[in-house]
């Protein structure tokens, strides 16, 4: 609001504004009153003669008029005291006050034969020396707390205006001027003349409200300084009262935010431009994720397939867990399964380069999955940068037998479940992929039967914990796998994900992905279904029926 309280620092912001220190001229601050009285009789001596002066003055005002003022002879006396203690302190008003109870006493109420009259006159000038005594110390300390102010006013970098109730400038400090460009003489007096004529429904809109009894506090508007450069305000306005508690104008504080707004200004343009790119990179990276999940329904004859995935941040729904299932032609299917340090789109396009390259190398191999781990390292230290790494288990099922060899980059075992609810981990460890790893990867091989289900997952299942407390563990996954009563791999994964929930209270904070298999007595059923994680929100429907054959 551009009420008249401009109060802005003084300082770098107040370019433009021709003020009247740089013309070689005294800045006119707004005054109290007695304020210019006050510097005329600074000097000690002056205070001590003004105290004497008042006094006879008052006494030769009382003499003069004394017919018509009686008995209120203490009243000129009184109003020295007052100025007397205004204008030179407390101690110059109790001067005043002893020379009055003299004067009175000697020239107005002499001295003579104790009576009764004479004794009220004595009390009666005891009263007044006590009251004049108050009166000159409330009144020293009432000037002490007007010269605080207007120091303050005349000091203040914000520029301070005082407006009367039909918006006119009725105080303008310095820094008003320095900050507008105004002299307080060419401001005092006039319509607030910062208010462009544009803003000047909304400038009397705030004064309305302040007006009536509302305070303003960092109202944001746009004004204008003397040379018709604008200026963007905070202002801060309460009303002024009078002793009967009447609104007589406004109290108005102006400071300068011009540059701090377009700093500010600033500052949001880079927020909208770095969410515009993290937009981009989430919608790149998670084309890159889709491309490392099935697509599409995936039949293998004698066989139910089921997978799910629970990124740590759904909001983000990016993570660094992958997984995969490939048809290798004639009779053989290869799981992929494999987490990248980190997230975002850097993980995903690691992710997205390895199984492309596990791919690949599947295609000339389909029965050495510890080969294929072997080329897929040769090719992830080709665009590998720092310290990367990847784990990676490879599967290869024989659908017409059930037998499936395996090796592991350094990830997590995979559970096989026997039809009579017995549990197996795969155990066939090699380092995970990383540029220090050498090592050969050592095969593994099991056969899958009738009922039995292959479970592949990520460390975010198994480390699983809350805060404090020890991870779910892979024991206790097998106690989990083994206790379920649903050998189907979609109940299995509801019943893990539940443990896992459990145990860590709801906060799972990594990424969870897994992939079951389960062997069919059929071997022409198959089934395919995603299950969605219970414990995210906003996770993906689950297939319907009719995605089952």
């Amino acid at each position: 609001m551009a009420l008249p309280l401009p109060m802005g620092p003084a300082s770098a912001h107040n370019r433009g504004a021709a003020s009247a220190e740089q013309q070689g001229e005294e800045h006119s601050e707004p005054t109290l009153p007695g304020a210019e009285t006050r510097a005329r009789v600074g000097h000690p001596l002056l205070r001590w003669l003004a105290a004497v002066a008042l006094a006879a003055a008052a006494l030769g005002l009382t003499l003069l008029l004394l017919p018509a003022i009686e008995p209120a002879i203490f009243i000129f006396f009184f109003a020295a005291v007052a100025c007397s203690a205004w204008y030179g302190g407390f101690g110059p008003g109790l001067v005043t006050t002893v020379l009055s109870a003299w004067s009175v006493h000697q020239f107005i109420q002499p001295p003579g034969l104790l009576s009764e009259h004479h004794v009220d006159d004595l009390i009666r000038l005891a009263l007044f020396l006590g009251v004049a005594a108050l009166l000159s110390s409330l009144s020293s300390r009432v000037r002490r707390t007007a010269d605080s102010y207007h120091a303050l006013v005349r000091a203040s970098p914000l520029a301070i205006v005082t407006l009367s109730p039909q918006g006119c400038v009725t105080a303008w400090n310095g820094a008003a001027e320095r900050l507008f460009g105004w002299r307080a003489s060419e401001a005092v007096g006039q319509r607030m003349p910062t208010v462009p004529p544009a803003k000047d429904a909304e400038f009397r809109g705030l004064m309305d409200r302040v007006l009536a009894g509302e305070v303003i506090s960092g109202a944001e508007v746009t004004r204008q300084r003397r040379d018709g450069s604008p200026i963007e305000v905070s202002v801060w306005a309460a009303p002024l009262h009078d002793a009967q508690g009447r609104v007589t104008g406004v109290l108005s504080v102006l400071d300068d935010i011009t540059e701090r707004k377009r700093a500010r200004e600033a500052v949001e343009a880079a927020r909208r431009q770095a969410e515009e790119a993290y937009a981009r990179e989430h919608r790149i990276a998670a084309r890159f994720q889709s491309a490392l999940q099935p697509v599409g329904r995936i039949c293998v004859p004698g066989y139910a397939i089921a997978h799910t995935y629970r990124p740590a941040l759904v909001e983000a729904d990016v993570g660094g867990d992958f997984y995969n299932i490939f048809d290798l032609g004639d009779r053989f299917v290869a799981l992929v399964i494999g987490d990248v340090g980190g997230k975002g789109l850097d993980a995903a396009v690691v992710a997205f380069r390895v199984q492309q390259s596990a791919l690949a190398l599947l295609g000339t191999r389909p029965l050495e999955p510890e080969t294929v781990l072997a080329g897929v390292r040769q090719t992830f230290l080709s665009f590998a940068e720092g310290e990367s790494l990847v784990t990676l288990l490879l599967v290869v099922l024989d659908r017409e037998t059930g037998r499936v060899c395996y090796a592991n980059a350094g990830h997590e075992p995979p559970l096989l479940r026997h039809a009579d609810a017995g549990v197996e981990l795969l155990e066939a460890h090699g380092p995970a992929i990383h540029s220090l790893s050498t090592a050969p990867y050592p095969i593994g091989e099991s056969k899958l039967a009738p009922g039995d289900v292959l479970l592949l997952y990520t460390d975010g299942l198994p480390d699983a914990r809350p805060h404090g407390r020890d991870t779910l563990g892979t024991d206790r996954l097998t106690e989990v796998v083994a206790a379920c009563a649903d050998p189907e791999p979609e109940g299995l994964m509801a019943s893990l994900y539940q443990a896992a929930g459990a145990h860590s209270g709801g906060d799972l904070r990594d990424d969870i992905a897994m992939v079951g298999i389960r062997r069919l007595v059929d071997a022409e059923e198959c089934r395919y279904v995603f299950v969605p994680p219970p414990l995210a929100a906003g996770a993906h429907a689950p297939e319907t029926d009719a995605t089952r054959s």
